[in-house]
């Protein structure tokens, strides 16, 4: 069973959802770019989710996101939901895209933390050997200055449950695509985060390529990469079972990264105990703040943020859609 998922309004997190099985589902093609470009976009939106920068691999995708509401869980099962609805009625497949069980979310506690994530992101493609450089990958993946801009309208793909012209779901013809700054910089921040950024996206390619050069590692170059057979799979052994996952906190500075586990080991603690006395019947008990699955599911009473004034602020405005 995994542990339970520690989820506040306003955490800035990495996200790795891998594919079942390892498989190259997501593998760079015209409909695949196009499908999760816009529901990555929907449900970002419907779940008042900011993206921050991602990049779609063969069989994984990685997202550094800013959980603005306490919704993360809900937009990553919707958009689990329609990326498999969607890619297996254009391949004829069956089944989840996204294993279930096999997502990972950093909760990123300072500022450098950031651009270390967003670093790594970038230069996956390049790690992974299957570009020399990120900026030839095919597949979906944002540049630092993509950062911060006004966004794009993304219109439903033809592809996405049957085009435009029969269309009767309730998805709409237009969503906008934003991917903003984290919520400790400023609009007037902007200039000088892009530039940090893409500092760190060169040191990180670069650092990749020499660690690819020592391994002699040949890459696959973007013709290769492109529409590739989406039934392969990853051939790297990953390590399973408790414990075996990477970090759940990724922070630069010791103080930060001694309160942020203080914090997840007495979420953890405190939820163990409620989860016991909820097993023995008492379903007045309180779950500690953070708690979302069983508030989620079963109606659990929640424990009020410790940190939150008497009544809480409202969120801050997101783009919507556009009928």
């Amino acid at each position: 069973m995994t542990p339970p998922r520690f989820i506040i309004p306003g955490a800035v997190v990495m996200v790795t959802m891998r594919c079942t099985h390892r498989l190259f589902r997501l593998t760079p093609s015209r409909h695949v770019n196009l499908i999760l470009e816009y529901l990555l976009a929907y449900t970002a939106a419907k779940y008042q989710v900011g993206l921050v920068s991602l990049v779609v691999m063969a069989n994984h995708v990685h997202a550094i996101m800013v959980d603005h509401d306490g919704r993360l869980p809900d937009m990553l099962q919707t958009l689990n939901s329609l990326t498999a609805r969607a890619l297996n009625q254009v391949r004829g497949h069956r089944g989840s895209v996204f294993e279930r069980n096999n997502v990972h979310i950093k909760y990123l506690e300072d500022e450098d933390a950031i651009f270390i994530a967003l670093a790594y992101i970038a230069a996956n493609p390049v790690a992974a050997g299957c570009v020399e450089r990120g900026a030839e990958y095919p597949g979906l993946r944002t540049k630092p200055k993509d950062i911060g801009r006004a966004g794009k309208l993304i219109e439903r793909p033809t592809c996405l449950f049957g085009g435009h012209a029969n269309y009767r779901g309730k998805l709409p013809r237009f969503v906008l695509l934003r991917y903003e700054l984290p919520p400790s910089f400023k609009p007037g921040d902007r200039g000088w985060f892009v530039n940090v950024a893409e500092t760190a996206v060169h040191l990180a390619e670069d650092r990749a390529r020499k660690r690819n050069a020592a391994r002699g590692v040949t890459y696959l170059g973007r013709a290769r990469c492109w529409d590739a057979d989406p039934n392969l799979k990853g051939a790297t052994p990953e390590r399973r079972g408790l414990g075996s996952g990477p970090d759940p906190i990724l922070a630069t500075s010791d103080y930060a990264r001694e309160q942020a586990r203080l914090r997840l080991l007495t979420f953890f603690s405190l939820y163990d105990e409620s989860k016991l006395e909820w097993q023995h019947g008492d379903h007045e008990i309180e779950f500690p703040w953070g708690t979302w699955l069983v508030v989620a599911r079963h109606a659990a009473r929640r424990a009020p943020n410790p940190l939150a004034p008497d009544s809480a602020s409202a969120s801050p405005p997101f783009p919507l859609f556009t009928a």
